[in-house]
């Protein structure tokens, strides 16, 4: 989404958003079910709105090496501001999505839902965001390691498995409402460096699930 500007057209964005939604929509009014059970997809369509503005916004700047850093840390505060400070802003904001007197906090059931997981995982979209922009210099580093010798090779991995092994297991055993948000992605990097420390490991995907990501 951060290439040509030809990507950041509005019908680009209705048909991803019609396809992140349209199947959740349509199981709702087969099944009778209501969104809440669905609310995955329109966190998915919120995260990804924040991405677009974040990456439309001066997108000239997304060419340069140091103004796109800089540019992420402008987003990374907004972040903060929005969802860490309590300025009220994402209440106001959530508000005018749906608005009840007569339910918890103010809010309807389903905005309530989106409102308490989209802060459970307030920093995803972003930690995504850096993770993208980073991987030529990872895949660069995961290839400098595997041209190395056997040992040195063994103990690199090793200490990085264990650290992140180590993270994983004090975050099983922490608390888990109140540090997801900063901490939840730790866990997620223990599974990725696990499934992709080793070649063989690497060379082997679900092409179902390779065709959805390029989709």
């Amino acid at each position: 989404y951060g290439g040509p500007p030809a990507n950041y057209r509005i019908s680009r964005v209705i048909d991803i958003i019609c396809r992140m939604n349209l199947t959740a929509f349509f199981l709702c009014l087969m099944l009778g079910n209501p969104l809440d059970l669905y609310v995955a997809c329109p966190l998915h369509t919120y995260f990804f709105f924040l991405i677009w503005m974040a990456m439309r916004l001066q997108y000239e700047a997304n060419y340069s090496k140091y103004l796109f850093r800089l540019k992420l840390f402008g987003f990374a505060c907004f972040i903060f501001l929005f969802w860490d400070c309590d300025f009220g802003l994402r209440e106001t904001l959530h508000s005018f999505l749906g608005h009840s007197s007569g339910s918890v906090g103010g809010l309807i059931g389903f905005v309530r839902e989106l409102d308490y997981i989209s802060y459970l995982h307030h920093w995803a979209a972003f930690i995504g965001a850096v993770y993208a922009i980073n991987q030529p210099i990872l895949s660069l580093q995961l290839r400098k390691l595997e041209s190395l010798g056997k040992i040195p090779r063994f103990l690199a991995k090793g200490f990085m498995l264990g650290a992140l092994g180590l993270g994983a297991s004090c975050w099983v055993d922490g608390p888990h409402q109140q540090a997801i948000a900063y901490f939840g992605v730790v866990p997620f990097l223990f599974y990725i460096y696990l499934r992709n420390m080793l070649d063989t490991l690497r060379e082997r995907h679900i092409g179902l699930f390779s065709w959805i990501g390029k989709y």
